[in-house]
């Protein structure tokens, strides 16, 4: 459920998109988009502020020529989600 909330948040077609925060005990992420794949799966891109400096800049470093270029760090699909519960906070109207 969670990946097709994401999903339509992001396919909206507005020209700003604001991003989800996925909070879950003791820590939370920012979900940035999604992005789904020929066989309909769905992947949530997602900025982890627990992500150490050294991944973080190979993040950067990275290119097309590693396979998934710069954004493989973000990418996260459902078994990389591991917590029983999730919040989902989005916001909506003017910011």
């Amino acid at each position: 459920i969670l990946f097709q909330i994401a999903l339509k948040h992001f396919s909206s077609g507005k020209s700003f998109i604001s991003p989800l925060y996925l909070q879950h005990q003791g820590h939370s992420r920012t979900v940035i988009g999604c992005e789904t794949r020929g066989n309909h799966v769905v992947l949530l891109l997602i900025f982890d502020p627990m992500m150490s400096k050294d991944h973080a800049g190979r993040l950067v470093s990275a290119g097309p020529a590693d396979g998934q270029g710069p954004m493989k760090g973000l990418r996260k699909g459902i078994p990389e989600l591991k917590a029983k519960q999730y919040q989902i906070l989005r916001v909506v109207g003017a910011m």
